[in-house]
């Protein structure tokens, strides 16, 4: 995380603005609108006109709305992932077993007729993971070994949809939706500019609106940066008019999830796409505000605020 320095010298730097100056204009927006200083940062508030500022989407909002609308009880279930795969297991789309130390032989039967595997850390947390070559010979070797580390869930090798394939193949492409109160107020696509998880580092990543009725990337995509994109770095498609495949039946996933959460009324639900549907991969009970606000802000020159007031019919 950048302390407060940095992002003065940052800011600085880039517009010759004084320190100083710089300083108080952080402090002002803290004050009247709840904007933290990485969010001053991100969304160029230098840029912004006051009119904006106050309708910016602050971390001060999103900490009201994830206090109001989510009460969690089970928060083993957003941290450990062999609870959350049980939790929402006929969402997944996919085949996957948490090694106990007991279960060699469903260890034997998951991975006899396959290639290769997956294992992932049993923190959700933590995306990172290995890729397993299935060798039969010493499969007792290999599972005793990911018993003992912290990759101890395994799932099958997913295969991407060819289409979004065809903007990222080496990396699983991410559909994010933003829910609030079974309304989906926000989507985006999450693409790494090459072979990196998009969870590995966001800064790797590309951030593309999605219009929510037909599911075409209707602008060009950004970086955290504000860097904009019209092509795809990896494969030269056009990211711009992209159609995302099975838009319908995403949504639909997304909101079936959200709505199976009775605790949880404000989330983050990412989905990807395989070849045959649309798969669960990631539940957030503390959704990201500030890629929805930074795409609303760069495409509509908007704040996102007002959009969350027009949705609750009250004001945060």
């Amino acid at each position: 995380m950048q302390s407060l320095g940095k992002i003065i010298k940052y800011v600085n730097a880039e517009t010759d603005i004084s320190k100083i100056k710089i300083f108080l204009d952080i402090l002002n927006c803290n004050i009247k609108y709840g904007l933290s200083a990485i969010d001053y940062n991100v969304y160029k508030a230098y840029n912004i006109p006051e009119d904006l500022r106050k309708k910016l989407l602050t971390k001060r909002e999103n900490k009201k709305l994830i206090s109001k609308y989510n009460k969690i009880k089970d928060f083993n279930i957003y941290k450990n992932r062999e609870s959350f795969n049980k939790k929402f297991n006929d969402y997944l789309g996919f085949n996957w077993l948490y090694l106990d130390g007991t279960n060699l032989t469903e260890y034997y039967k998951f991975i006899k007729n396959k290639k290769k595997i997956y294992a992932l850390s049993i923190n959700l947390s933590d995306k990172s993971w290995q890729e397993v070559e299935i060798n039969l010979k010493n499969y007792t070797n290999k599972y005793n070994e990911l018993v003992l580390s912290k990759y101890s869930v395994v799932v099958e090798n997913i295969i991407q949809n060819d289409t979004l394939s065809t903007l990222n193949g080496a990396s699983l492409n991410i559909i994010r939706f933003i829910i609030l109160k079974g309304n989906i107020y926000s989507s985006y696509l999450i693409t790494s500019k090459n072979e990196k998880s998009v969870y590995a580092d966001i800064t790797n990543n590309i951030y593309a609106s999605i219009n929510l009725e037909t599911g075409i990337i209707d602008y060009k995509g950004i970086s955290i940066y504000q860097d904009s994109y019209d092509v795809h770095p990896f494969s030269n498609i056009n990211l711009i008019n992209f159609q995302i495949p099975k838009w319908p039946r995403s949504k639909r996933l997304a909101c079936k999830v959200a709505e199976s959460i009775k605790e949880v009324k404000f989330s983050e639900v990412d989905i990807a796409i395989s070849r045959e549907k649309p798969i669960l991969i990631n539940v957030n009970p503390y959704p990201n505000y500030q890629f929805p606000q930074l795409l609303n802000l760069v495409n509509y020159k908007a704040g996102l605020k007002n959009n969350i007031n027009e949705l609750l019919k009250e004001k945060i």
